[in-house]
């Protein structure tokens, strides 16, 4: 169907002058549709759209949204696609429009949803400035003693460390700093580095200094391009 070609559905998108949140509604209701192979992009580009034109005169709308998504059959797939796709939106919203209500509606999906959902969820919170719940500072804490702990299998301790990216970072770094060493496979560097390099902290360059003859040597070249880009920045900050 038409649904399926992406420059289809952005020109659908471009036309659509009002009225994204009730056919995003709609969407999620339609189990026919959530079988189609072009659900989940098409709930994430409408998402985005949703997100993009957010006002607090569609704060009803929305939180009546997030509703549906809790309550419909979605596939976790297309439910991450729809968080994933609501936070680019709210990024780009120019009115930046807060939305400081969502708090229980957002909870109540991350406590009934997936470990996938449930980290999409909180991703959106942080963005938005909400406060971190019990339930996620809690799963930020387990995180933590995976990602540290070497007889944990591969996959667990690498979606601990992805779990660490939203937690407060004065907790959060060193433990990341940690895995740089030696004794740690170069997956769990590499993830770690990755999640360190997103903010451009002088304290966290200090930590890779200082840990740099253990880390692992494929991954010395992004070291020094992200403690050059600390050094621009604090630059920058003169």
């Amino acid at each position: 169907t038409d649904g399926g070609h992406v420059w289809t559905r952005r020109a659908a998108w471009s036309a659509l002058p009002s009225g994204e949140l009730q056919l995003l509604q709609e969407l999620l209701r339609d189990g026919a549709f959530r079988g189609q192979s072009f659900a989940a992009d098409t709930l994430k580009e409408l998402a985005d759209l949703a997100g993009a034109r957010f006002t607090t005169a569609n704060a009803e709308g929305m939180k009546d949204m997030l509703r549906v998504l809790r309550q419909t059959e979605t596939p976790e797939a297309q439910s991450v696609a729809v968080l994933q796709g609501l936070q680019a939106g709210l990024r780009r919203n120019r009115d930046g429009a807060v939305a400081s209500d969502w708090t229980t509606d957002l909870e109540t999906l991350a406590t009934d949803g997936t470990p996938a959902v449930k980290r999409s969820v909180w991703s959106l919170q942080q963005q938005l400035d909400l406060p971190a719940s019990p339930s996620q500072q809690a799963a930020v804490r387990a995180a933590a003693t995976t990602a540290a702990d070497r007889s944990k299998p591969m996959p667990e301790r690498l979606n601990a460390i992805q779990m660490l990216a939203l937690g407060d970072s004065s907790e959060t770094t060193p433990v990341l700093l940690n895995r740089l060493q030696g004794a740690e496979p170069l997956d769990i560097q590499r993830a770690a580095l990755r999640i360190l390099g997103e903010p451009t902290d002088v304290a966290i360059a200090r930590g890779l200094l200082e840990r740099w003859r253990n880390i692992h040597p494929a991954l010395q070249h992004d070291v020094v391009l992200l403690l050059l880009l600390v050094r621009a920045s604090d630059r920058a900050k003169e």
